[in-house]
């Protein structure tokens, strides 16, 4: 990363942020697609249930 190299912290910043969102993002998306695919799983179920 060049920009830490040349002490352009705005946009190093950036890039963290940018990180951090887009693992956010990532992990909504399994939470999402992980509750439409396993709603025929019992064993999802309970899981429900004891959080």
């Amino acid at each position: 990363m060049n920009a830490r190299e040349f002490l352009q912290t705005d946009v190093v910043v950036v890039a963290i942020i940018l990180y951090a969102l887009l693992g956010k993002l990532a992990d909504v998306s399994a939470q999402l697609l992980e509750r439409l695919w396993l709603r025929w799983n019992p064993a999802y179920h309970l899981k429900e249930a004891t959080v």
